[in-house]
């Protein structure tokens, strides 16, 4: 299994998600190849999961398919280029097999090409994600190449709600009449100020 297909030299590969990132990354290079000069189909697609920190937030897209990597919404079947195949995701291990008969080479590569990591947090835990990929041809797994996503996180800034009872709004506005017995507050009343990343702040001005 060679991760890395458009470099010659490795076939482990390495990437960067970035918090808020609009789009998830790819597990490979997008040029991953599968080889064997025994065999041309294979019995499964294995991906060891390591180092998820962030429950039901860590997700890996497949053919437009959402697996939560808490395990917690795991489909039975997946889709890629017209091919179904069957999955399992059981102790940070995803098991991917044809539904009918094994996964010929070139299925094998569009389907590991085609899985990639998205992390919806607010808050990620930042460090790496590793991924350890193999096949095996119904007698012997092959070696693992390893995919290391490293997760950065974004500091994201506060915001203060002043109008804290409209869901519409975060600007408040009110009304002072010369002569009014009691002064107005600056906000509704219900003002809010949230922070995904800290409950503390340095100051208010």
């Amino acid at each position: 299994v060679d991760l890395d297909g458009g470099n010659v030299n490795a076939e482990n590969y390495s990437t960067i998600y970035t918090e808020g990132a609009a789009n998830p990354v790819g597990i490979t290079d997008g040029n991953a190849t599968i080889t064997d000069p025994d065999d041309s189909s294979f019995v499964n697609l294995k991906v060891s999961i390591s180092g998820i920190s962030d429950g039901a937030s860590e997700v890996l897209h497949i053919g437009g398919t959402d697996i939560l990597l808490d395990n917690s919404n795991t489909p039975a079947t997946v889709s890629v280029g017209g091919n179904s195949y069957n999955l399992d995701l059981t102790a940070g291990v995803l098991t991917l097999t044809a539904s009918v008969g094994e996964i010929a080479q070139a299925d094998a590569e569009a389907l590991l090409n085609a899985i990639s990591y998205e992390n919806s947090s607010d808050n990620p835990t930042a460090g790496n994600r590793t991924l350890g990929v193999t096949v095996n041809d119904g007698d012997t797994d092959s070696l693992a190449a390893t995919s290391t996503i490293n997760v950065l996180a974004v500091n994201d800034p506060p915001v203060v709600d002043l109008d804290g009872g409209n869901v519409n709004a975060e600007n408040y506005s009110t009304i002072y009449t010369e002569g009014a017995a009691n002064p107005v507050g600056i906000t509704d009343g219900n003002a809010t100020i949230t922070d995904p990343d800290d409950s503390s702040f340095v100051n208010l001005k």
